[in-house]
């Protein structure tokens, strides 16, 4: 923010707030964002300006930063409803509200085919999932995030071998190959 620019003016005086000088850095035909601070218990207001663009460049420099962030917590969240959809449906079948016939029509929505992930992308989402949120699933929630087997979560899991949470879901024999 090299073009942030401030003034501090002492209260006390029936001077302007904005002085002339303040407005005349070149500023004309330009879009500003002016800020006022008071301090020293209303003795003081400080003043503060910026291009609106610099403010806007650093504001989408942040978004592209954590964008990846936000589709993969986007991506959880569409996947838990879909379960909690499914969920729904399952309870009413059980409690009668739906035939069988109706239940297996509705479930066909809620059908997932299983398909090979890459196990790198698999161990840097499983990651970046338990940075974001904290919570650890089991291999078959990962499989069922992933659409996946959970074969294939585990060698995504093998990948994270130096972090203990992850290496608990993996079963003995894994973790024996792996020499851990």
């Amino acid at each position: 923010m090299s073009q942030l620019r401030s003034r501090t003016l002492q209260s006390g005086t029936s001077s302007r707030i904005v002085t002339e000088d303040f407005l005349a850095d070149n500023n004309t035909n330009q879009d500003i964002l002016v800020r006022f601070q008071l301090e020293n218990g209303l003795k003081a207001i400080t003043v503060t300006s910026t291009n609106t663009q610099i403010i806007r460049d650093g504001l989408n420099a942040y978004h592209g930063q954590h964008e990846q962030d936000i589709n993969l917590l986007r991506s959880v969240i569409f996947w838990l409803r879909n379960n909690l959809d499914y969920d729904g449906v399952y309870t009413a079948f059980l409690l009668g509200c739906l035939s069988e016939e109706e239940f297996e029509e509705e479930s066909e929505k809620f059908t997932v085919y299983e398909e090979f992930v890459d196990p790198i992308k698999i161990a840097q989402d499983i990651q970046k999932m338990y940075s974001l949120i904290g919570v650890d699933f089991d291999t078959s929630d990962y499989a069922g995030y992933f659409k996946c087997s959970q074969e294939n979560v585990m060698e995504g899991l093998k990948l994270l071998k130096n972090n203990p949470i992850f290496m608990e879901k993996l079963p003995q024999k894994i973790i024996q190959e792996i020499g851990l």
